[in-house]
């Protein structure tokens, strides 16, 4: 499963289902983000990355870190 964006107005969303205890799912997340970062710059987007946050819906997801262009997250 890939992860999905949604986008209203000046906002964007991604999501990703991590479902295993493994890196593998972490991985993805982490790849898709730097895939929409390098989108972004090549349309000249500008994110505001000290605005990301990462939220985790389940309490069994493991308290991965995350990054856009340096700035990481955690749970």
């Amino acid at each position: 499963m890939r992860g999905e964006v949604f986008t209203f107005a000046d906002d964007t969303k991604m999501f990703r289902h991590i479902r295993d205890s493994m890196d593998t799912d972490s991985s993805k997340l982490q790849k898709d983000l730097d895939t929409i970062t390098k989108w972004a710059d090549k349309w000249q987007m500008a994110f505001s990355v000290n605005k990301y946050k990462v939220k985790h819906k389940a309490t069994s997801n493991p308290s991965n870190s995350y990054h856009m262009r340096r700035n990481e997250t955690r749970r």
